[in-house]
């Protein structure tokens, strides 16, 4: 499955029919994160 991606005045190199001059994402992360704070000696 192939993703592409399209920014304005920024021209890619897919030449899939639909998707002619997007750029293809190669590689995609994405995390996630929750910080816990607590106060000593609270419950």
């Amino acid at each position: 499955m192939a993703i592409y991606v399209n920014y304005d005045g920024i021209p890619g190199e897919a030449t899939q029919q639909d998707h002619t001059k997007w750029i293809d994402v190669l590689s995609l992360s994405w995390g996630v994160g929750r910080g816990i704070n607590t106060v000593s000696g609270s419950t």
